[in-house]
């Protein structure tokens, strides 16, 4: 067990770090100081090791105890007398353990059972990565590939080079189209093995593609039961309860996420009127056939930081009027547009307006050419996406 303790020490010692995440690691080090356990998810190849790494290093962490089940292929740990056998030989050669850190431990077999009496024991801090377990005592934190913001230089060819691949840090080393779009293809299907296929036994592979490619390219709210309908239409022979566990599946395994539409009306969630984005903007792209609208991407990408940020957000309808984020946690309205035409730009601005005057309304403005456009807005902040 020594030998797997050590492993495990020495791939996190030697994993790299990609950026600075010193706002989610702050996030991690509040959680860990008020409860004792955080649990870290969201979509693989999004760095969450990386992030761990970082928090390491930034915390002089130094009696810390990592298990990866990918990395124990002699399955050393199978079930929670190995972990305690290992974590009582780990104590013994560094003396003591103050944070344990728990990754893909799918393994190890009655292991909410450890995390609970590890959590129980109250000597520990407790950091689990991993998509499909739910603690009871812990809200998971969610990484989303919000890094964009802080590490681009907004030029078109930028953004282009962006809505095509995303800021996965293994493309930035790859300057060749054929080789980027080859590396996102093999991330794309690793996710869709390891993470639905494997872990539930899909056997009609090719239609879970479809399914997951049609909402790839979907640009609009609807009910699950339109989506059915609209695959249907497209000659692709699937079971709406088939359907609906492909979508839980994928939700599950963070590789796409659902957001609800607002009705301001009767000022509640519509359950049954749902958008869907997807982690990363690159690997939505590697679903489709061809690229999909850099409208749909941006949208996306924004969710993404949005959700990094704020507990309710939602697509939003009032009336005739659908505008594209409605942040409940602040009252704040964000509408995304692609005109360019002045007067279409007015129309936007005016529906804005139009909404609860002490509200914050944001327009941003898509297209990636500068629109010679200057007004002096009371109500409406109208911000391009190059400056954003």
């Amino acid at each position: 067990m020594y030998n797997l303790i050590n492993k495990n020490l020495r791939y996190l010692k030697e994993y790299p770090i990609f950026n600075n995440n010193n706002d989610f690691i702050q996030k991690i080090i509040k959680k860990l100081n008020k409860d004792k356990i955080v649990v870290i998810t969201w979509m693989r190849w999004l760095h969450k090791t990386s992030i761990l790494k970082e928090f390491i290093e930034k915390t002089s962490s130094t009696n810390y105890l990592y298990i990866n089940d990918e990395l124990d292929a002699e399955n050393t740990i199978k079930n929670d007398s190995d972990f305690f056998e290992l974590l009582k030989l780990y104590e013994k050669k560094y003396d003591f353990c103050n944070i344990i850190v728990l990754q893909n431990v799918t393994k190890i077999q009655n292991i909410k059972n450890v995390i609970s009496e590890l959590y129980k024991l109250k000597k520990y801090k407790i950091i689990i990565i991993w998509n499909n377990i739910h603690i009871d005592s812990s809200k998971e934190l969610e990484i989303c590939n919000t890094v964009i913001w802080q590490y681009i230089n907004y030029s078109v060819n930028d953004w282009k080079n962006i809505l095509n691949y995303w800021t996965l840090q293994e493309i930035k080393l790859l300057n060749n189209d054929y080789f980027k779009k080859l590396f996102l293809d093999n991330i794309k299907n690793k996710i869709v093995l390891q993470d639905i296929i494997t872990n539930y036994s899909i056997k009609t592979v090719i239609l879970l593609y479809h399914s997951i490619t049609k909402l790839a390219f979907l640009n609009t709210s609807m009910s699950i039961r339109e989506f059915h309908k609209l695959i249907l239409t497209q000659n692709i022979s699937i079971a709406l309860q088939t359907l609906i566990d492909y979508i839980d599946f994928s939700v599950n395994s963070r590789l796409i996420k659902r957001c609800l539409t607002y009705d301001l009306k009767n000022n509640k969630p519509i359950i049954t009127r749902i958008r869907y984005y997807f982690a990363d903007i690159g690997i939505r792209n590697t679903f489709a056939w061809e690229k999909v609208s850099d409208t749909i991407l941006v949208e996306n990408m924004i969710y993404n930081d949005l959700i990094s940020k704020y507990k309710e957000v939602y697509n939003w309808v009032s009336g005739k009027s659908d505008f594209c984020f409605y942040i409940k946690d602040n009252n704040s309205i964000i509408h995304i547009s692609n005109e360019t035409d002045i007067n279409e730009i007015k129309k936007d601005i005016n529906k804005l307006n139009k909404i609860e005057s002490n509200w914050e309304k944001t327009l941003i403005l898509s297209h990636l050419d500068m629109i010679d456009f200057n007004i002096d807005i009371d109500w409406v902040k109208v911000i391009w996406l190059n400056n954003i």
